[in-house]
């Protein structure tokens, strides 16, 4: 998340550690692969594609 805020623009930085609260959040795309497949992507990819797709509607 921390490489996609960046790759956005958007000033942003990490705060005290807190109970409760999840402090890493990994996604596994394993499941999804076995049926399609998921080309790697950087977050100033994915960033790009999102700008992209919300300037073409």
């Amino acid at each position: 998340m921390a490489d996609l805020l960046i790759a956005s623009g958007h000033e942003w930085e990490y705060g005290p550690e807190r109970p409760g609260v999840i402090p890493r959040v990994e996604l596994s795309t394993d499941r999804l692969e076995s049926v399609c497949s998921v080309p790697p992507a950087t977050a100033d990819q994915l960033v790009a594609e999102a700008n992209e797709a919300r300037v073409s509607r």
